[in-house]
This record gives C-alpha cells, sequence and structure tokens, in this order.
C-alpha cells in the first residue's frame, strides 16, 4: 500500500470545453451587479443608432413573436383624438 500513486488534482476553474460551442462569443464574469450594470451601459451607449433599433427590434420579437408573422396586429385603423 505504501507504492500506491496518488491522483492530483486538477484545478477546477479550468474550463476544458471546446472553443467552438461557444464561436465567437465570450463569456464575462461580473463581482457584483454593479460591475454588471456598468459593463452594460457602457456596452448601450457605445452603439449605433442602428444597432439600438436591431437590438430592440430583437428584443420585442422575443417577447412578441406573433408580430413576426402578423403586420398588423391591432388593425389597420388609426384612430386620433
Amino acid at each position: 500500500m505504501a507504492n500506491k500513486k496518488h491522483k492530483t488534482k486538477e484545478d477546477k476553474t479550468e474550463v476544458n470545453e471546446p472553443q467552438a460551442e461557444y464561436g465567437d462569443k465570450e463569456m464575462i464574469f461580473f463581482n457584483s451587479f454593479e460591475e454588471m450594470n456598468e459593463y452594460d451601459h457602457r456596452l448601450y451607449a457605445s452603439l449605433t443608432p442602428e444597432e439600438c433599433l436591431s437590438e430592440v427590434t430583437a428584443m420585442r420579437l422575443r417577447m412578441y413573436p406573433h408580430l413576426k408573422t402578423n403586420l398588423y396586429p391591432w388593425g389597420k385603423e388609426i384612430y386620433k383624438d
């Protein structure tokens, strides 16, 4: 029993997944919610108006997918006061 080899523990903080799973995207880990909010605000401030519209459209279609196929979900008439 004295000659038994001990296995060394691997570093558990290192991820051994293939890069192809995420493509060109990257994972970002934050230490606090404040740090995450600051990152988000800087990212949104760096977007062009076209990119902002694209993001809003993507969020809108994620929440209301029926709007993609129905061009007039609330009818074709416009009412003015």
